[in-house]
């Protein structure tokens, strides 16, 4: 009976004890999982996840508050492809610019595709697009024809839309960032690190137009219709957290680069992968990030 009574004790011991690991564990993370509560990190102490990811960068912190939670890598220079284009929008953003300007295409406006086989939105030649359009043809379908057609408009009003780009930056104190064209396309010192990405992120969030096209899945512009590449990676309709939007990148330099905005309970984060890499023809940001939010979110 002596023996029976202890035994019960062990067990009831060791339950409390797998309770407690099992609680303090959930504590850890508990500013992801409950909107009530703000976890107390130190933003300066990221930590690194425990999972195996194609990804060789990657940052994942809380727009709301400027939080970090999960980092690696992310001092390291990165190139940062189509990533660039949301440092073309938040310049063009602060520019003394109505959007409600009118461009119109031109053949010149296709120089690039035709270089360098750059993605394009697919602009109609000789058709007139205001500058929102042109936004969101830029950042949605990743169109380098509308990074073309925006910066011959500001060269025709002698503003080099790349100088600002960098002294934008700079406001921004986004040190390690520098930025030689408009699109990003490679090039050898055309820089950033996922650290100041966070600067420019943060502060297109708080920029309601900025957050608009963002957050945008699909713009239709007369007869023609654009579409976020998070849509086409199946990221509209992800369950656990709502996903409001981001930015997809690529070259063969960079690797695959994806910054994505989702939303759980009261507070707005950002995940920021750099140079995911696998065999050819996956969508290994894409697998990082399910990954990592089945991982965070998985209770």
């Amino acid at each position: 009976m002596k023996k029976k009574r202890i035994k019960i004790i062990i067990i009831l011991i060791s339950v409390f004890l797998i309770s407690i690991s099992i609680y303090l564990l959930r504590l850890q993370n508990q500013s992801f999982y409950n909107s009530d509560y703000i976890c107390e990190y130190d933003e300066t102490k990221a930590y690194p996840l425990s999972l195996e990811l194609y990804s060789d960068h990657y940052y994942i912190f809380n727009v709301d508050t400027g939080i970090d939670y999960y980092a690696y890598k992310e001092d390291e220079i990165i190139y940062p492809a189509s990533i660039t284009k949301l440092m073309t929008l938040d310049t063009i953003l602060n520019l003394n610019v109505s959007l409600d300007d009118e461009i119109v295409v031109s053949y010149d406006d296709f120089d690039l595709m035709y270089a360098r086989n750059a993605s394009v939105a697919g602009l109609t030649v000789g058709s007139s697009y205001t500058i929102e359009d042109l936004l969101y043809a830029m950042v949605l379908p990743s169109g380098a024809d509308a990074c073309e057609a925006l910066e011959r408009y500001f060269l025709e009003r002698d503003i080099d839309l790349v100088a600002k780009m960098n002294e934008r930056a700079k406001e921004l104190k986004m040190d390690n960032s520098h930025f030689i064209n408009t699109t990003g396309l490679y090039e050898d010192e055309h820089v950033t690190t996922l650290k100041d990405i966070k600067k420019l992120v943060i502060d297109l969030y708080a920029d309601e137009v900025a957050y608009d096209i963002l957050s945008t899945f699909e713009y239709v512009t007369g007869d023609e219709k654009y579409y976020s590449s998070l849509y086409h990676l199946g990221m509209d309709d992800y369950e656990t957290v709502e996903i409001l939007g981001g930015k997809t990148g690529y070259t063969y330099e960079s690797k695959q680069n994806i910054m994505v905005l989702y939303r759980h309970g009261a507070y707005t984060f950002c995940m920021l992968l750099a140079e995911a890499d696998g065999e050819e023809g996956g969508q290994y940001h894409a697998a990082d990030v399910y990954t990592i939010l089945d991982y965070l979110y998985a209770f």
